[in-house]
């Protein structure tokens, strides 16, 4: 294990940078809360809209599509 030892006032502006990055990610988030996906798609719609083939669709691992 390896100990890192920063300054009081550098600990304390990173910690305040985060902070303020911490806020605007919950802005953002509270923002675009409404756009979460009302009506799922099944597989001949993802198809279409990929302009896959069915096979395709199949073949794509789980992370590539967010799941």
């Amino acid at each position: 294990m390896e100990i890192v030892m920063v300054e009081a006032r550098t600990y304390e502006a990173m910690m305040s940078r985060f902070e303020a990055f911490a806020r605007k990610v919950e802005a953002l988030c509270e923002r675009h809360q409404d756009k979460a996906l009302k009506q799922w798609l099944d597989n001949q719609d993802v198809c279409i809209i990929l302009n896959i083939s069915p096979r395709t669709l199949q073949s794509y691992p789980a992370p590539v599509l967010g799941i």
